[in-house]
């Protein structure tokens, strides 16, 4: 198995298709059995771009010349490769970064990869965090940790974090508010819908 190269296919999958990544990967997983340690490794990377994927975009908007030309598949790719690099501390550099590289389809593509990869390997640690404090919580915390930020620093804060994720996820978010008994924004019982939905 490609693991990376799987991985990736699963990401893709599951954005494409607005699944879980969780119901996209215990489903490959039950038609494909594979050895422990690459279905560790299968699942630490999708579970962990996943988780992290504010932060990785952050890093990758930060490091590519126009972020706005990073398409959806290599920004796929970037985030599996600089998931390696910034939390997969067993997985030597030259081997996250080559084994990255290798899922571009063409050589301009293999190209822009390395750049990137070895950009955030030369210069990674000096790009600044965002200055505003809650764009800066968004960035450093994990996606599925959001809610918890809520009674911590109000509805107004909340709802500037809520920016810098995907649609996708602030619907999840939505979802939720009526078991958390959260009122987002100010809504109370009646704003939201049969299934916990915002009314907005």
């Amino acid at each position: 198995m490609n693991v990376r190269k799987t991985a990736l296919s699963l990401l893709r999958d599951a954005e494409a298709g607005d699944k879980y990544i969780a119901l996209t990967l215990d489903g490959y997983l039950n038609a494909n059995p594979c050895d422990a340690r690459d279905r560790a490794l299968l699942s630490t990377l999708v579970y962990g771009v996943t988780e992290r994927r504010v932060t990785l975009d952050y890093f990758i908007d930060a490091l590519a010349a126009d972020p706005k030309k990073v398409g959806a598949r290599m920004r796929q790719i970037l985030r599996l490769g600089l998931y390696q690099l910034m939390y997969l501390d067993r997985i030597p550099p030259h081997a996250a970064v080559a084994e990255t590289v290798a899922l571009g389809k063409s050589a301009g593509e293999r190209a822009f990869l390395n750049g990137i990869l070895r950009g955030y390997l030369r210069r990674g640690a000096e790009i600044p965090l965002p200055t505003d404090p809650i764009e800066r919580r968004a960035v450093e915390v994990r996606e599925n940790n959001f809610l918890r930020l809520l009674p911590r620093v109000g509805h107004i804060a909340f709802a500037r974090v809520l920016h810098f994720v995907s649609a996708r996820e602030r619907e999840r978010h939505y979802i939720f508010i009526a078991e958390l008994r959260f009122e987002l924004f100010g809504l109370n019982a009646s704003a939201v819908d049969s299934r916990g939905r915002a009314r907005l």
